[in-house]
């Protein structure tokens, strides 16, 4: 996947969901809504490298399939994983 692609497609989802404004989230950089969906939003924690991130958006085929592998890789130390 494009990473230009599935950052504007994580703005949209953010949008749609309406938990933050509009001027607030067109205001927040690239990098930092990418992040705020592999770091732990109790905690501060991300469990992926930064080059793991670009491994598992090259080989997303869409958003949900990024999220998907990305919820796989990433967990607080206090959040059990689900199998």
């Amino acid at each position: 996947m494009n990473k230009a692609q599935l950052i504007e497609d994580l703005r949209q989802r953010q949008r749609k969901a309406g938990y933050i404004s509009i001027d607030i989230l067109e205001s927040v950089s690239d990098a930092d809504v990418l992040d705020s969906y592999v770091r732990c939003a109790q905690c501060g924690w991300r469990g992926i490298s930064d080059e793991r991130l670009d491994k598992i958006i090259v080989q997303a085929r869409d958003t949900q399939h990024f999220l998907d592998l990305a919820e796989v890789e990433e967990h607080s130390p206090h959040t059990p994983r689900m199998t």
